[in-house]
């Protein structure tokens, strides 16, 4: 008999994160750039925007829902906002950042940062020409094939002129 991650054991074990006292960080990046892949961890993160005004957004656990009207178990985050007004870089995806002693990376007993999981923005976003980011949805699901996926449904972009909407989404598996 083969060993699958079953439906009720998708919905623990995303029912654990967000029922858990953990933080999460989220930040943007460039991933074709960076070209992360499923070994790659926050070090290997390169081009996350360097402007004074820019930080990682901070998500408690207790934010976070968990979907199940689908075939998965899927993670919502809330609307996640960064202030990009003196950034330049371009970016066209979002990543994940939990804090923990990893076995897998060898941190020896000493939490640290450590990517949960990634995914793209609906486009790529010169944020020279965008004073603030939303991003949207973001979002990981758990599939019986025992792998995680990353949705970003939309984001919003605030200028100092006009005010500017998307709602296409994009997602990969």
């Amino acid at each position: 008999m083969a060993v699958n991650l079953h439906d009720f054991g998708e919905e623990f074990m995303q029912d654990l994160v967000t029922t858990s006292s953990e933080t999460f960080d989220v930040g943007l990046y460039n991933d074709s750039t960076d070209s992360l892949s499923e070994s790659s961890d926050v070090s290997d993160i390169t081009t996350e925007p360097t402007g004074s005004n820019y930080s990682r957004q901070s998500q408690s656990a207790s934010g976070i829902t968990v979907d199940l009207s689908g075939s998965d178990a899927k993670t919502d985050f809330p609307t996640q906002t960064f202030d990009t007004s003196d950034s330049s870089q371009t970016v066209d995806s979002y990543f994940v950042v939990v804090n923990f002693d990893s076995d897998e990376a060898g941190d020896g007993g000493t939490a640290s940062d450590h990517i949960y999981f990634t995914g793209s923005l609906s486009q790529s976003r010169d944020l020279s020409q965008i004073d603030a980011l939303d991003v949207d949805n973001v979002s990981a699901s758990f599939h019986t094939e025992e792998r995680l996926t990353s949705t970003e449904t939309g984001f919003s972009t605030r200028r100092k002129m006009h005010d500017c909407s998307h709602d296409r989404g994009c997602g990969f598996r």
